[in-house]
């Protein structure tokens, strides 16, 4: 193929929570290369679920990697875009040198969380779209204020990780709303800073900077950083988003009446509305949409691709993963014997969302009857079944919860890797009782990255279209599971369990 015929090509440069990749996506929505490694974050002495990376390193890491992707895809690319975990930030002093990095399972504010339940958490809610936690910027600048006076002293400008490598290949620090949502500081409901909250927490605006649209022109990669990827200096870099609206936007949820559930580690489920709209009970959050205009309700199903993965191990050891399709069919056949179930409930992960209360519970919980246990039937089998009924009910009281205050979906759109899992479609589908389809694609989160890329190349007229052409989107087509009505009364039995052992 002649250089002039080939369709454009994007890097996009993903940072996960335990995963870094670089793809190569072109035009069409296929992934012509990738590379990825694992990343830890290191534990810091003497403070209690404190975590730390060094920023520096991570840009090192995130061009070495984007080098070995295009390296494959012949050292092709017409822009680059970041993709980001959330909840992931970066300090600077006043030169731009990194001070601290903050991954976004640092939880060491936990205490400085705790005030917020009294303090001030119903007033944040009404302004940022989110119950403050031990994870969010607004909390966690109150630990380093008052613990680390030496750092926080230093601090001139605080980004998303995300944002700090656009920085890193423009040499222009900015901010965009789809992370900046999560410092806990920004008005949802205006798309700007909130000078309420900076305000009352005494900090400077000119830490932040303005915000700037997922999908616009962030600079052109600078000569180190064009250096170290083998690509032209000026090649066009665009402003990122956060992996999760980024997923949305991958598995082609950007209308109104679009649900959808980017199902990995943990299984967010996100519905996509054209205004932000509030929660009365403070269950769900609000965040702005990759997509210019929209937002997206989220309510989080957490980490149900983690139960998956304990129970395979737990089964099966180092059976890789070709054991998560071993799982499927060991449940598969569960479901399918003679015979009433046995009443094993489990809860290791998966949950319902309570942004107040906060989604996870302290200790997980495997429950059974003794007369089931005397009777063997909690077997291999009823342990890989309690784990598809654990997401499929997580995923569907979700689905529910979001229902009740934005109406019923159009459509449910699921995609990551738990899409993989037919038994998981097949139980969402029949108990969701909405039109179920999968979202196929190495990666959605990059996809959808690559969609606001190739927006801002002039490959399309709006995100929009792009979504509309670049996602592959299957109708999930099952056949009833006789067992229905057994596993609605399950589904409740499960809900009524979570409840129970939630934190309250």
């Amino acid at each position: 193929m002649r250089i002039a015929d080939r369709p454009k090509q994007v890097l996009v440069l993903d940072v996960g929570t335990s995963m870094l990749k670089a793809c190569v996506v072109d035009a069409h929505g296929e992934f012509v290369s990738s590379a990825t490694r694992r990343w830890s974050c290191t534990a810091q002495e003497g403070i209690s679920a404190g975590l730390a990376f060094q920023p520096e390193q991570l840009a090192e890491e995130m061009l070495c990697l984007g080098s070995e992707a295009l390296e494959r895809a012949g050292r092709v690319a017409d822009g680059i875009i970041v993709s980001t975990q959330r909840l992931g930030f970066v300090f600077l002093d006043e030169g731009g040198v990194p001070i601290a990095g903050l991954p976004n399972i640092d939880r060491r504010a936990t205490e400085e969380a705790v005030a917020f339940q009294d303090e001030a958490g119903l007033q944040d809610y009404a302004r940022t779209g989110r119950w403050p936690g031990a994870q969010h910027l607004i909390v966690r600048l109150r630990w380093w204020r008052s613990r680390r006076p030496d750092v926080f002293g230093r601090i001139r400008r605080i980004v998303s990780i995300g944002d700090y490598l656009t920085g890193c290949l423009t040499g222009q620090y900015l901010c965009e709303p789809t992370t900046a949502c999560e410092t806990g500081l920004m008005d949802v409901w205006q798309s700007r800073w909130s000078a309420a909250l900076l305000a009352r927490e005494a900090l400077d605006e000119s830490w932040f900077g303005p915000l700037r649209k997922p999908g616009s022109l962030a600079g052109g990669l600078r000569e180190r950083a064009a250096q170290a990827l083998g690509l032209p200096p000026g090649t066009s870099v665009f402003v990122g988003a956060g992996d999760t609206q980024l997923g949305v936007l991958g598995a082609g949820g950007v209308n109104r009446g679009d649900m959808a559930v980017v199902a990995g580690t943990s299984a967010p489920v996100n519905a996509v509305v054209e205004a932000p709209v509030s929660d009365p009970e403070y269950r769900m959050i609000v965040n702005p949409h990759a997509v210019t205009g929209k937002w997206v309700l989220e309510a989080n199903a957490m980490l149900t691709g983690t139960e998956f993965q304990w129970v395979k191990d737990l089964l099966w050891e180092d059976a890789g993963a070709e054991g998560f399709q071993r799982l499927n069919d060991l449940a598969e056949r569960e479901l399918n014997r003679e015979g009433k179930l046995a009443s094993v409930c489990m809860l290791a992960g998966a949950s319902v969302a309570n942004a107040r209360r906060g989604n996870l519970y302290p200790e997980g919980v495997i429950g059974f009857s003794m007369e089931d246990i005397n009777a063997g039937n909690v077997t291999r089998g009823a342990l890989a079944l309690a784990a598809f009924e654990a997401a499929a009910y997580a995923i569907v009281s979700n689905v529910e919860l979001l229902s009740r205050r934005v109406g019923k979906p159009d459509r449910l759109i699921i995609g990551g890797g738990e899409a993989k899992l037919p038994l998981l479609l097949r139980l969402v589908a029949e108990l969701a009782q909405v039109p179920v389809y999968r979202a196929q694609g190495a990666d959605l989160t990059c996809l959808g990255a690559a969609m606001l890329a190739f927006t801002g190349l002039g490959c399309y007229e709006r995100v929009e279209t792009a979504s509309a052409k670049m996602p592959r989107l299957i109708p999930v087509v099952a056949s009833p599971i006789w067992r229905r009505e057994e596993l609605a009364r399950r589904l409740q039995r499960w809900n009524a369990a979570f409840e129970r052992f939630a934190i309250r």
